[in-house]
């Protein structure tokens, strides 16, 4: 709790580990993290005073040097895809809009017909790696943690040629799609 001090919580902790001790049972040191306001936690830094996540410098370093490879690069594989959009999941979990710019590479990886292929990479998933590369140069790795805004619910959808719609609370839309966004992709007439 936030109003236990941290003397108490260190007896505590040597209470639990005497204890254990009695009974013939033992903790790991590296397993045991003693009373903090900042600890690493599924591979992210989170600190509870300042409100903020990390992801830890040499994380973001590897991000970087990542995107500086895949942006000269012309063709991959699809496991090379794979862990791109892997590394990109975890870092969106601290990189705000990060999910946004994942989309056209996790729609490229849907294209593979065979998981030992070569493939040219196309513009639009290239367009995804400029984002993030441009992202990943100027961020300084910190997220600050705010409280939830409220929920808004907006349903939206979309047919390859015909129509799109909308509804939120009790309002609704819909319209023909417009001659000149008919041959645009999905991704695109949705948003």
């Amino acid at each position: 709790m936030p109003s236990t001090s941290t003397q108490q919580a260190h007896e505590a902790i040597d209470w639990i580990e005497g204890l254990a001790k009695d009974l013939s049972l033992s903790f790991q040191p590296v397993k045991t993290i003693c009373p903090t306001t900042c600890l690493e936690f599924l591979g992210l830094e989170l600190d509870s005073l300042a409100m903020e996540a990390h992801l830890p410098q040499d994380k973001l370093s590897y991000l970087q040097a990542e995107l500086r490879t895949w942006s000269s690069r012309k063709h991959c594989t699809l496991k090379q895809v794979k862990e791109l959009i892997g590394f990109f999941h975890f870092c969106a979990q601290v990189i705000p809009h990060g999910h946004t710019f994942i989309r056209g590479i996790i729609y490229f990886s849907m294209t593979f017909k065979c998981k030992f292929a070569l493939r040219h990479i196309p513009a639009y998933a290239r367009a995804d790696i400029r984002w993030w590369l441009g992202y990943a140069q100027s961020w300084n790795g910190i997220q600050v943690l705010t409280k939830p805004w409220p929920t808004l619910h907006v349903y939206m959808d979309t047919s390859g040629l015909k129509g799109l719609g909308g509804i939120f609370r009790k309002e609704w839309f819909s319209s023909r799609c417009p001659c000149c966004f008919r041959s645009r992709d999905i991704q695109f007439k949705e948003i």
